[in-house]
């Protein structure tokens, strides 16, 4: 086993001992100090982890508001194509008014 690997188990199994040994002497364990000591806000545990879901899951909202398939960007994009459209429908309309025109004054002449 090389130097390294040996160094590194030492400085673990000292760590797992200092953590027990500490662990020992103040006589608490996890359920103990999750019930004694309150989050950094002063809420309890409970409160806290809900809160803190519900604020992560109204980020992913906005952000899927933001930046999702249904998103701000798409709607301007989608009024803009909408304005280019009625323009090209406005043009459309006034092309056909003159060839329809056109096909009148061709008929008259047929006519006449």
């Amino acid at each position: 086993m090389s130097t390294l690997a040996i160094h590194f188990s030492n400085n673990l199994t000292l760590l797992k001992n200092s953590f027990f040994a500490l662990k020992a002497k103040l006589k608490i364990n996890f359920k103990e100090f999750f019930i004694r000591f309150k989050t950094p806000l002063g809420l309890e545990w409970k409160s806290f982890l809900i809160i803190t879901t519900i604020i992560i899951l109204f980020v992913v909202y906005v952000g899927s508001l933001l930046f999702g398939s249904s998103s701000l960007r798409v709607l301007y994009d989608l009024k803009d194509k909408e304005i280019l459209l009625s323009q090209k429908v406005i043009k459309v309309k006034e092309e056909n008014a003159q060839l329809h025109k056109s096909y009148l004054e061709y008929l008259d002449a047929q006519n006449q």
